[in-house]
């Protein structure tokens, strides 16, 4: 083979390593971005469930302390609850808001990556405030709730009201703690994952050019 055939052969070659590299890193982005978006489906829904349950407490809880607003032992827990309610309300909209807003395919892997860990620093700071507000909100909504559905005033009943409270807190702190871990931390840790596998790639193709 003549020295012009085989310089032509090797660029040829070389030619369709590049664009395989490209076409494998073009399919890594996609595949990987796709992976992000549909972890991070999971708290989304989460957050979409939240909004849902707060707006029934506020409703139900708001409309039967009216009924109560002569009685205070009732009323006062009643509108605690539907304050904490509608500020657990207010920031799921906003946590909400910033994962639909997640631009997954309109920006760099590195400012996808800054965005993606703002939206998890925002929800874990709200997440130390919810754990501050659960149990109030457990406390003060507990009385007015039996009063509604049972016809039961707790205030009476001490050693109830301290059971149902022990009770409520025993099952719901277990499960949030799990839907944190599981439906929220593993998630985010995936997502970072797959960007990260995305990042390490064009870093080596940068590298090797």
């Amino acid at each position: 083979m003549e020295l012009d055939e085989l310089k032509s052969a090797w660029a040829q070659y070389d030619k369709k390593l590049e664009e395989n590299l490209k076409l494998n890193e073009e399919l890594l982005r996609k595949m990987n971005l796709e992976k992000t978006k549909k972890e991070l489906q999971h708290p989304l829904i989460g957050e979409i469930v939240n909004i849902i349950a707060l707006s029934l407490i506020i409703l139900f809880i708001g409309s039967n302390t009216i009924k109560y607003l002569h009685e205070l032992r009732f009323s006062i827990p009643g509108f605690i609850s539907v304050a904490i309610a509608l500020f657990g309300l207010t920031t799921t909209i906003m946590k909400t808001n910033k994962l639909l807003n997640i631009d997954y395919y309109g920006s760099s892997i590195i400012a996808l990556q800054k965005e993606i860990a703002s939206v998890n620093k925002f929800i874990l700071t709200q997440r130390r405030i919810e754990y501050f507000l659960i149990p109030i909100l457990i406390i003060a909504m507990t009385p007015i709730a039996f009063k509604i559905i049972n016809n039961v005033d707790l205030y009476t009943r001490l050693t109830l009201f301290i059971t149902e409270i022990v009770l409520i807190l025993g099952v719901s702190f277990p499960i949030t703690l799990w839907v944190n871990k599981y439906l929220y931390d593993k998630k985010f840790q995936n997502a970072k994952r797959f960007l990260e596998d995305i990042e390490r790639f064009e870093r080596e193709e940068t590298v090797n050019e």
